[in-house]
């Protein structure tokens, strides 16, 4: 059966909306774990953390709060999706693992054709800091290559004691939004941290991890942040170097879905 005949009208955000995994529609929870399940499998897919919560907030299309954070910026205002697709790997250089991104939307605003990378995030930390993965690296990892090259790409700067505070999953997870965008001849580029507060998570985890972003923002946009929830900050522009390229319009946007203030009804898992 094609996937057009599965395709989602989502009238309250006038979209044409569709998820799906290697051609294969996906329609309920199940289809998305059978289909693209987490790396920890079983183990990760639970309610109340954010592999399954995120399949559980994006099947009906999209959601509220990634509206407001979108529609926050000029730029984005008035997003509409078209397609969605889960668990997507994307290679960021010849060494070894890959960027996995959570959730890849691809849509259009404002005659552009937009990319979301989606990292969905309850109140597990953004990776170690750089500094900390450096100074645990092995005496053979590629990982300072790596991190000399994304820094480069990002910020124009390979001193590593400069951005040593900044945590590695974010610099992995921009390059990797970078290089997605490029393969899939976007406009614009958006990096969405979709957050999820649970009765299951530590909100002072889920707040260190805003101030970790915060800082990543800052960084990359030479001092420029938001810090209110549901916000997307940019266009910031990347020098680019080897495979990330140079890209002019790269946005950082944040969401958050809290669960312990919003009743509403499950679905069946």
């Amino acid at each position: 059966m094609g996937l057009q005949r599965h395709v989602r009208v989502v009238a309250a955000n006038r979209v044409t909306f569709h998820v799906h995994k290697n051609g294969q529609p996906i329609e309920s929870l199940e289809d998305w774990f059978q289909l693209a399940p987490p790396e920890g499998g079983r183990r990760q897919w639970k309610d109340g953390r954010s592999a399954k919560e995120a399949a559980r907030r994006w099947l009906p299309g999209l959601p509220p709060e990634v509206v407001e954070a979108l529609d926050s910026h000029p730029d984005l205002r008035g997003f509409a999706a078209q397609s969605a697709e889960p668990e997507v790997e994307t290679q960021l250089d010849e060494f070894f693992r890959n960027r996995n991104h959570d959730l890849i939307v691809e849509g259009t605003c404002n005659r552009r054709k937009v990319l979301l990378c989606v990292e969905a995030k309850a109140d597990e930390p953004f990776d170690d800091a750089v500094g900390t993965k450096l100074d645990q690296a092995r005496p053979t990892s590629n990982l300072p290559e790596r991190i000399r090259r994304i820094s480069r790409a990002l910020f124009g700067n390979e001193t590593i004691k400069e951005i040593a505070y900044l945590r590695y999953q974010l610099l992995q997870a921009c390059a990797g939004s970078l290089i997605e965008a490029q393969y899939r001849q976007a406009d614009s580029c958006v990096l969405l941290v979709h957050v999820f507060r649970t009765p299951l998570t530590n909100d002072g985890r889920i707040a260190d991890n805003a101030a970790d972003l915060d800082r990543f923002i800052s960084v990359l946009g030479s001092g420029r942040a938001e810090g209110a929830p549901n916000t997307a900050a940019g266009p910031f522009l990347v020098p680019g170097y080897m495979a990330i390229p140079r890209f002019e319009r790269l946005y950082v946007a944040k969401a958050m879905m809290d669960m312990t203030t919003e009743h509403r009804g499950r679905r069946p898992a």
